[in-house]
């Protein structure tokens, strides 16, 4: 049986060097080698050609993304993940959480959430706190 789904490459589930390749990827670079690999490969990839590819191509990578080698996309420090998990948290929640989710954000350790799991991650924590809030005004 074949099935066949459309995810946004920050979506994919990588196993072994793949996943390797993925946490060493930032936001922006997952964005532009989407848009390569949708060139690459017109007709669409299979979870295991994308894996493969991740794993074994990661020159083609480096090179695709504009880094001189992959050594240079790997050691890159500057992933903006805590302003990417703003802008997901305010488009789904108005001014009022701002100072929440400032605080959620910058106590936050995970920096390879996907944005299903930011907001999943955000809203348990949003109950969380407002259930203390409750507790507090309560006493």
């Amino acid at each position: 049986m074949k099935i066949i789904c459309e995810k946004s490459l920050e979506n994919f589930e990588a196993w072994s060097g793949g996943k390797d390749t993925m946490d060493d990827l930032s936001h922006s670079d997952c964005e532009r080698l989407e848009q390569h690999i949708e060139e690459l490969y017109p007709d669409g990839i299979t979870d295991t050609q994308l894996n493969d590819f991740l794993w074994f191509e990661r020159d083609t990578i480096a090179d695709l993304l504009g880094y001189r080698n992959y050594e240079a996309l790997a050691e890159q420090d500057d992933e903006d993940w805590e302003g990417h998990y703003r802008t997901i948290l305010n488009e789904e929640y108005d001014e009022e959480f701002e100072e929440l989710i400032d605080e959620w954000v910058s106590d936050e350790s995970s920096e390879n959430m996907s944005d299903k799991e930011v907001k999943e991650q955000f809203q348990k924590y949003l109950e969380d706190h407002l259930e203390e809030e409750e507790e507090d005004d309560g006493e």
